[in-house]
């Protein structure tokens, strides 16, 4: 009778030898930065650079500060739609949409300086 739970993983795919290094503070807050900056822990950090394997692109801080604002745009949107589809009214409607257009004017602040000239 075969065992239940999680089948076993590859033992060439294992990663089971651990390697110490040891770093200065300084070196260390430095590979913790960059690390932070690509969004992933420092052991991924230094396995990916050591075997040369291609570093995700830092994200902007631009981009993280969009990204909430579209996610809290996106959220009131789907509890209008949600609220439409059941036929139920919302007594706040319109303050809600001028929120909304609000958030939607401050993304597009906040994307304009991303947008590249075009030569004259």
């Amino acid at each position: 009778m075969p065992k239940g739970g999680r089948p076993r993983k590859d033992p060439l795919g294992l990663r089971a030898i651990r390697v110490t290094v040891r770093f200065s503070p300084a070196e260390h807050q430095r590979l913790s930065l960059l690390a932070a900056l690509h969004q992933i822990p420092l052991c991924s950090y230094l396995r990916d650079t050591a075997l040369s394997h291609p570093l995700p692109p830092p994200v902007p801080s631009i981009n993280e500060a969009t990204y909430r604002e579209l996610c809290r745009i996106g959220s009131n949107v789907n509890q209008l739609t949600h609220l439409a589809h059941i036929g139920q009214s919302y007594p706040g409607i319109l303050t809600t949409l001028r929120t909304l257009s609000d958030l939607l004017l401050s993304v597009k602040e906040l994307l304009r300086p991303l947008r590249p000239r075009k030569p004259s």
